[in-house]
């Protein structure tokens, strides 16, 4: 998003949309020295990320998270189910969370887990 519009990127996150790279140089000659940046991600940014499909997440403080053995794969415990879960982002003390399978969905989580449980 820049000056409030968005463009797409490559996957592997390269900007390569002409409008988007045009955008961009305004943006950054217009840009105060020092910074600014407006309504796109705070002081100094030129540009924010945002989703092209928003996804809905719960956010959880980080003790609620355990992994496995090799940290491969990461679960919460919801009542006495344990659910294997997604870390799509964590900021300022909170992970944000999507379940792993599609057909499950999270309402609540232990967050101080037992240091037995098993994430598999």
């Amino acid at each position: 998003k820049i000056s409030g519009k968005t463009y797409p990127i490559e996957a592997n996150g390269d900007i390569t949309d002409e409008d988007a790279l045009t955008a961009l140089g305004v943006a950054a000659s217009s840009q105060p020295q020092g910074g600014g940046g407006g309504d796109d991600g705070g002081s100094g940014s030129l540009a924010s990320w945002v989703l092209k499909t928003p996804m809905n997440v719960l956010a959880v403080p980080p003790s609620a998270i355990f992994t496995d053995e090799s940290a491969k794969n990461s679960c919460v415990q919801e009542n006495n189910q344990i659910i294997k879960i997604k870390v799509v982002s964590s900021q300022l003390g909170q992970s944000y969370i999507v379940p792993a399978g599609n057909s499950v969905t999270i309402t609540s989580v232990n967050m101080s887990p037992a240091d037995n449980l098993v994430c598999q």
